[in-house]
């Protein structure tokens, strides 16, 4: 089989197929290749108000109406049964101690929670990326779009067009002969994440060295596990004052090892990792035993969340998933009629959710340019492309930048508190002007701010690592970096009185 395009993408994730469905709206003739077929189990799946709004902004300008009910938990419940998606109603932090019971305290010194809408029917989702995903491209088939499942790439040429050639062959159920496809292309787009067959062959560098964040994942889908407002509420915590409650939310347990996520779907499945900090473990935990026998060794040595996941079972996949390294960073991400979405440029860490947004200024930047295309000359030019790659290269640093700080900051859940928040000063200073780029990356006098801040928590944390940190010189951190962003902070974070609960920092459109 011949198949003939303007444009191929490889990999149908959510941002493959959207990417594929906007270009086709442009009428360029588009092929999706993919090595698995939908529905399959995947991560990355926590939205966020800066993601609800590009994917708002993308529906409407190409008329996707299918697309728009994504945006908000109340609308996405039209979508059912083809989608299923979770409440996220902010970001919630608990503080574990190892061979202890959790303790909630009067202060809210072991809790941090950050609401992120006002009320459940305009608030975030979790989504349940087999069904997002699988529902995506079943739509970019409707409209017209190819989309070649099981796909198994043998060999990408490049001459005047793009020349992939190989194979249909299911894992699930193979062939002896399977058929043989041959794929041209004027424009190929890589969006098939970090096992990138089009890098393999076409990027030579690797700057994976230049991140600051280094941690190790073990995850999967469980359910039966028990609501973790209840056990807050059993360890004697008072969750009246609570913005919402609390597991309706990105969970994150702080743990000695890193953290343990949760994030909760409608059908009663929670999405479940333990991410480990590689850069406070004296020794890789994942060098020996399964994932199985570490995550049972983790949750041993904190009764809450051993007690949490007493009845837990796992659902998907049919056994834990286990990654050495999360990070990775590609030294090119355009070239000559070619780019990569982000989620194949690199990588950071899922402790601040940003990849779902992350993909989606991709997409819109994508579309941006080919729609400024002309028939005499219908692809990006190789400066619009270089800017392009350039860009989300400064965004995946920005992210790290904001990512390790927070992880240096673990020794102390008051710093780690005011790192996270200043994130967060970030995020929503980038939720009321976008001008800036992603997450207002193009900001200096911001930049330069987070980064001084990021330099102490640094050097405070060596000090902590030589046991020279006191207590003194941590609420003295904390205080300098609440009056070192206050220039930045425009919703009332870091404010003492608060004790840690935020319940008016949603942007316009996710207040009612």
């Amino acid at each position: 089989m011949r198949v003939d395009s303007d444009i191929l993408v490889i990999g149908s994730g959510f941002g493959g197929a959207l990417v594929a469905t906007v270009l086709s709206q442009l009428r360029y003739q588009v092929t999706v290749v993919d090595k698995a077929s939908h529905p399959r189990f995947t991560i990355g799946e926590s939205s966020t108000p800066l993601a609800d709004r590009t994917l708002k902004r993308i529906a409407s300008r190409f008329k996707l109406d299918w697309l728009a009910p994504l945006c908000s938990y109340g609308t996405a419940q039209d979508l059912r049964p083809h989608v299923t998606v979770g409440l996220k109603r902010g970001f919630s932090y608990f503080q574990h101690t190892a061979h202890a019971d959790f303790q909630p305290r009067q202060d809210r010194s072991t809790e941090l929670l950050i609401a992120a809408s006002t009320a459940d029917h305009i608030a975030d989702t979790h989504w349940l990326r087999s069904t997002t995903d699988n529902y995506i491209a079943a739509k970019l088939v409707d409209a017209g779009g190819k989309l070649i499942d099981n796909f198994r790439v043998h060999q990408i040429d490049r001459s005047d067009n793009w020349s992939v050639s190989g194979c249909i062959a299911s894992d699930a159920e193979p062939t002896q002969n399977p058929s043989s496809v041959e794929l041209t292309a004027r424009f190929l787009i890589d969006a098939s994440g970090p096992g990138s067959v089009f890098a393999r062959d076409f990027i030579r560098g690797d700057d994976t060295s230049q991140l600051k964040t280094h941690t190790a994942a073990i995850y999967g889908h469980f359910s039966e596990l028990q609501d973790w407002n209840d056990l807050y509420v059993q360890a004697g915590g008072d969750d009246r004052p609570h913005p919402y409650v609390s597991h309706r939310a990105a969970v994150h347990h702080l743990i000695d090892e890193g953290w343990v996520w949760q994030l909760g779907f409608d059908n009663g499945v929670t999405s479940c990792g333990i991410v480990l900090d590689r850069n406070s473990l004296s020794a890789n935990p994942l060098a020996n035993g399964s994932g199985e026998d570490l995550w049972q060794r983790i949750l041993r040595r904190y009764p809450t969340l051993q007690k949490q996941f007493a009845d837990a079972r796992l659902v998907a996949p049919s056994r834990l998933v286990v990654r050495d390294r999360l990070q990775f960073l590609r030294s090119v991400g355009a070239g000559s009629q070619w780019l990569a979405l982000p989620s194949a440029m690199g990588f950071v860490d899922p402790l601040h959710s940003t990849g779902i947004a992350h993909t989606l200024a991709a997409v819109e930047k994508i579309a941006e340019m080919f729609s400024r295309c002309s028939q005499d000359d219908p692809f990006p030019s190789h400066r619009f492309l270089q800017a392009y790659a350039d860009q989300v290269r400064s965004e995946l640093l920005w992210i790290d930048e904001l990512v390790s700080m927070c992880y240096a900051a673990r020794f102390d859940f008051s710093l780690f508190a005011a790192a996270t928040l200043t994130y967060f000063v970030v995020v929503t200073a980038a939720e009321k002007d976008e001008r800036d780029g992603f997450l207002s990356v193009n900001h200096r006098e911001l930049l330069a701010s987070v980064g001084s801040v990021a330099q102490r928590v640094r050097d405070l944390r060596k000090k902590h690592a030589s046991g020279v940190a006191s207590p003194s010189e941590i609420r003295e951190t904390v205080v300098w970096i609440r009056k070192t962003m206050a220039p930045f902070n425009q919703v009332g974070l870091m404010d003492p009185q608060k004790q840690n609960l935020y319940q008016h920092t949603a942007p316009p459109d996710k207040t009612a």
